[in-house]
């Protein structure tokens, strides 16, 4: 519908929103400015178990996928390929959130300094206090702060990452050109995000594939992480719904890749999937973070299919892992 700016998803979630006892905190949120519509989606410091990331059979996979090791998660296998055997770098993360990224990075031992900033005061508070419970005080040092607006120096960092984060800056091109100068000349970037559809506008083909999935869940399955209602479908969101509730999400998403081989040395690039996974699980997560074997074999079914689907090229990769490096004038 017009171009997609209003969808009939968007009615749904209206729906789901007065189902849930959300709607009115929802309409308070829009009657902010965009910056603080950003601010409002993100006070938050804990999140129920209802999205993909939390299944650990989904982390093992996405290990599996990064390291070719399912215990070996992705920040290990870049200090062993990238970072030995030096010490005492300086690392500068945007978009940290509660800071448990950054908690594992400062807990390899390798850095002596780790800048950390997010937009959101409640999760830098959130994320002070954990690093200060692991006697990682020293060394983490979180800030409130606007990355797009602030100053973040020349030649300052070893390495700089984004975890989650770099989706929400617009345009890409523009923080990722201001983050190669404030590598040092050896200096490396890590991108662990989503890469998919600006403003997650899903292709008629991921939508399909999706829905043919949920179908064949049994219903038990797709009860709701609210318990409200059974999921039934997955549909495109509409941009002015997206815009309307937080006008960073997905903002540039689909010009990441281009603007890091514009900007950066590519290192490495590993597809880590999520295309069929995300949509599929969202809200109905919870059912398959137990020892329940049904699930667990259920969840092999869709791995497995994802991964075929991505090596024949049917569809893309949502999320990657990205090294890079700084360009120089040598």
């Amino acid at each position: 519908m017009w171009n997609n700016w209003i969808t009939s998803g968007d009615f749904w979630r209206v729906f789901e929103k007065i189902e849930e006892g959300g709607f009115f905190s929802a309409l308070r949120k829009l009657a902010g400015n965009k910056q603080a519509r950003i601010k409002a989606s993100w006070q938050h410091t804990r999140s129920a178990p209802r999205h993909w990331w939390h299944i650990p059979a989904v982390k093992a996979r996405l290990n599996r996928l990064a390291s070719g090791d399912p215990q070996v998660d992705q920040r290990t296998y870049i200090k062993r390929k990238y970072l030995d055997p030096r010490k005492d770098l300086t690392a500068l993360s945007l978009g940290c959130g509660i800071g448990q990224n950054e908690i594992a990075w400062a807990e390899l031992g390798i850095f002596s300094h780790i800048d950390a900033l997010d937009i959101s005061e409640p999760r830098i508070a959130c994320a002070k206090a954990s690093a200060e419970e692991k006697g990682l005080g020293h060394i983490l040092h979180f800030a409130a702060a606007d990355a797009s607006r602030i100053d973040l120096g020349k030649g300052r960092y070893d390495l700089v990452l984004f975890e989650g984060s770099l989706h929400h800056f617009y345009p890409a091109a523009d923080i990722l050109s201001r983050i190669q100068g404030a590598l040092r000349p050896d200096g490396y970037l890590e991108i662990s995000d989503f890469v998919g559809p600006s403003r997650f506008q899903w292709s008629d083909r991921q939508l399909e594939l999706i829905n043919g999935l949920l179908r064949a869940l049994p219903e038990k399955y797709r009860v709701k992480w609210t318990g409200r209602g059974i999921k039934k479908k997955v549909y495109r969101p509409g941009r002015l719904r997206m815009i309307l509730s937080d006008p960073s999400e997905a903002a540039d998403s689909s010009n990441i890749l281009p603007s890091l081989h514009d900007i950066f040395y590519v290192l490495e690039l590993k597809e880590l999937g999520g295309t069929l996974l995300q949509l599929l699980l969202d809200d109905i997560a919870h059912h398959f973070t137990g020892q329940d074997p049904e699930a667990a074999e259920l969840l092999e079914i869709c791995f497995t299919l994802e991964d075929y689907l991505l090596k024949i090229k049917d569809i893309g990769s949502n999320f990657a892992l990205v090294v890079c490096r700084k360009k120089t004038d040598d």
